[in-house]
């Protein structure tokens, strides 16, 4: 008996080597697979960390062409606004000028018109005068 218990033995230290063989397998095959797993979750997170920074590189660079297109967009509305205040001041400063040469000849003629006046005043008078005589002449005759 004791042959057939060292073969039931045999076959039983086997039995269980071969199970311990195969258990070993499916945990390799598991290590490998969680391996293959976590290389592609690293894959994608690697590619979504790329991602997200060019994305926030974009916005950045987006940003900053924003701002500097706004403070374009404002120093070419104040050089406009200057520009339009320098020509109402050139028009200011022209109709000052024309406003002095219509002023100057305002007075100009209303300087011509006072010396008629004082001509047909002085006219009237002479006239006057000269009536005067005759009528002091007329009546002395």
């Amino acid at each position: 008996m004791e042959g057939a218990s060292e073969k039931t033995t045999i076959k039983f230290v086997v039995a269980v080597i071969d199970d311990l063989y195969k258990w070993m397998e499916k945990v390799t095959e598991s290590i490998t697979s969680l391996n293959k797993s976590l290389e592609m979750l690293s894959d994608n997170l690697l590619n979504r960390i790329v991602e997200v920074s060019e994305n926030f590189q974009t916005i950045t660079d987006l940003i900053r062409s924003s701002r500097d297109t706004q403070f374009k967009t404002v120093f070419n509305m104040f050089s406009k606004n200057i520009e339009s205040i320098e020509a109402i001041r050139e028009i200011a400063l022209n109709m000052t000028d024309q406003q002095k040469s219509i002023t100057n000849e305002f007075y100009s003629v209303l300087e011509r018109l006072q010396k008629k006046m004082y001509y047909v005043d002085y006219q009237t008078l002479v006239s006057d005068l000269k009536n005067l005589a005759n009528e002091i002449k007329e009546f002395k005759s």
